[in-house]
């Protein structure tokens, strides 16, 4: 509302401006005053229009620009705290996937696909964890049931790297 404000009284500030000038250059006759009124008062319209148009789109690339910005780091900070060497166990395999999942879950409204995608999986794989528990069953190390969720967190890592641009 402030803006509309500020826009208006600096259109009327314009129009005043030029009917004065005019009046004072002896050019504007009292006949004339309306035209002159409509014609500066369009023109002046029109160009505050041009001005905010150009400032709104130049803000949100700014906005947008500094959103970008922040989903690199929030994805470089997330794959610099996944550290693989090859000694993880399952249990580090399933903190990284809730890393991930995170992420995504953090930017859904950008990467909603992945995100529901991520979290079927974490909840698959939490599941799968919590019966192994309950069944004594609990995998340690490398298992051919483990090894795809250590191909879903490499994969995850990837993508996470190619968002941060590294």
């Amino acid at each position: 509302m402030l803006t509309a404000i500020a826009y208006a009284s600096g259109i009327l500030g314009i129009i005043a401006s030029v009917i004065e000038i005019l009046q004072f250059l002896k050019i504007l006759n009292p006949k004339h005053k309306l035209l002159w009124f409509l014609a500066v008062l369009v023109t002046t319209t029109v160009c505050f229009s041009f001005y905010y148009v150009l400032d709104t789109r130049k803000e949100d690339q700014r906005i947008e620009a500094i959103k970008n910005d922040f989903i690199k780091k929030d994805a470089k900070s997330i794959v610099d705290g996944m550290i693989i060497t090859g000694w993880e166990e399952s249990g580090d395999y399933l903190g990284y996937l809730i890393q991930i999942t995170g992420f995504y879950s953090r930017h859904k409204d950008i990467y909603a696909i992945e995100y529901q995608t991520y979290q079927k999986q974490l909840d698959s794989w939490a599941s799968f964890f919590e019966k192994s528990r309950q069944s004594d069953k609990f995998y340690q190390g490398y298992s051919s049931e483990l090894s795809e969720l250590k191909g879903l967190v490499n994969s995850g890592r990837d993508n996470l790297e190619k968002i941060a641009g590294q």
